[in-house]
């Protein structure tokens, strides 16, 4: 039975962080929120130590990783500027270490409620104008634009706008190509 094997390889698992009195990232995390979120004298400390906390990547937040942000800040509750994040939603389909873009959609609309700004960063330096076109106008209805609160793990499109206007000297049409595989499925195409 394939349940009572991975019981049996997470106690295996277990004992061998505890012989080694060692913990993994998820214990790290776990502790962490238990000890900012349960004993108010190690939250107060640390409130009283960080004025600020900027998370970079937040789309490759899980939930308790927000939980440890907002109690190092106080935020709802902190003065106004204590957290910033940075990220874009749309990245957020890896589920790296437990992402969840609901998380992180649950921090954009707490921020506005606590009158905190919400600002789109949409301007690329990467691609020219003409590729991000093109680039544009294939993803969006691919995409969609609508957000659909029934699908929160769908994010809808967003165009960039493109900082360069021309593509390098000797870069020229067609921006993409596209290569279709045809088979009877994913490998043989």
């Amino acid at each position: 039975d394939l349940c009572r094997l991975f019981k049996q390889a997470v106690a295996v698992y277990q004992q061998l962080k505890d012989e080694g009195q060692a913990l993994d990232f998820d214990d790290l995390e776990m502790r962490a929120v238990t000890l900012l979120t349960e004993n108010p004298a190690v939250r107060a400390r640390w409130q009283s130590e960080i004025s600020a906390v900027l998370v970079d990547e937040f789309q490759d937040t899980n939930e308790r990783q927000r939980r440890i942000v907002y109690a190092l800040t106080g935020f709802p509750k902190s003065q106004a500027g204590s957290l910033f994040v940075v990220g874009d939603a749309k990245q957020s389909i890896y589920r790296f270490r437990g992402a969840d873009v609901t998380v992180f959609r649950r921090v954009q609309t707490d921020v506005a409620a606590a009158g905190g700004q919400h600002i789109e960063l949409d301007l690329t330096f990467r691609p020219h104008k003409p590729l991000l076109t093109v680039t544009n106008v294939l993803l969006q209805p691919i995409l969609g634009t609508q957000d659909d609160p029934a699908h929160p793990y769908d994010v809808p499109f967003a165009p960039l706008r493109a900082y360069r206007q021309l593509p390098a000297e000797g870069i020229c049409e067609p921006f993409i190509e596209l290569h279709l595989g045809i088979g009877r499925d994913a490998d043989e195409g």
